[in-house]
This record gives C-alpha cells, sequence and structure tokens, in this order.
C-alpha cells in the first residue's frame, strides 16, 4: 500500500515489522470505525456518547445524592 503523501504522521503499515499484520490492523481499524459509526447514528457527537458517565449514573451534588 502506497503512503498518502497528505498525511503528516507516520502510517501505521509503513512499519516493515507490522507487514504480517497488515490485514489484522485493517479489519481492526474497520471495526472501530464501524462502532463508532453506531455510537453516533442517533445524532450525538462520540465525544458525548463517551462522556455520557458524566451526566448518568450516581452523584453526589450539593442538595444531596442524584440518580439518573
Amino acid at each position: 500500500m502506497k503512503r498518502d503523501s497528505k498525511r503528516k504522521r507516520p502510517y501505521l503499515l509503513d512499519d516493515p515489522y507490522l507487514a504480517p499484520y497488515a490485514e489484522a490492523v485493517r479489519g481492526r481499524a474497520a471495526h472501530a470505525r464501524s462502532r463508532a459509526a453506531e455510537l453516533v447514528a442517533g445524532g450525538t457527537s462520540l465525544a458525548d456518547w463517551a462522556s455520557a458517565h458524566e451526566y448518568f449514573g450516581l452523584h453526589r451534588t450539593k442538595r444531596g445524592w442524584t440518580f439518573r
């Protein structure tokens, strides 16, 4: 695979030691992109989805405990 000249960071698969694992790396990256798309399909951003634990759950506040 040719390296994209627009990339500023080194491409992971440019490492010759990873060449035997190229298909596994590509498969895992594709799975991660697919899963991220599933998580944001409801219209929220991935960052909002990842920080939902700050809103939901059991939290102590100035007025006592809040459970959402």
